[in-house]
């Protein structure tokens, strides 16, 4: 089995080239979403307190929007990019169907 620890875009799951640190700016060439976010973050995890395994960081409200976070390093590998859109989905599905939408 190969591991693929490329670093991916985690709209589009495309492979993101990095040549220098990624800043707040930065977009992803495919898609043209933020780079630097939560969902592309390797410390990203929907079960912890503020959905961050990072001890102390600051809240962030829009996890799909570049940010400024100390702590950002970004994720390797493809797979590690699934769970935040699956979660995304299904919490959106979960709320249309409360609200009858």
């Amino acid at each position: 089995m190969i591991v693929d620890e490329g670093f991916y875009c985690y709209k589009c799951k495309k492979e993101v080239l990095m040549e220098v640190r990624i800043t707040r700016f930065d977009t992803c060439d495919f898609c043209g979403v933020d780079l630097r976010v939560c969902f592309n973050c390797r410390f990203h995890d929907l079960s912890y307190p503020n959905e961050c395994r990072e001890i102390g960081t600051a809240y962030v409200r829009e996890r799909d929007r570049g940010n400024f976070c100390a702590s950002f390093e970004f994720a390797k590998g493809k797979d590690r990019l699934s769970g935040a859109e699956v979660a995304k989905d299904e919490v959106k599905s979960k709320l249309d169907a409360l609200f009858k939408k």
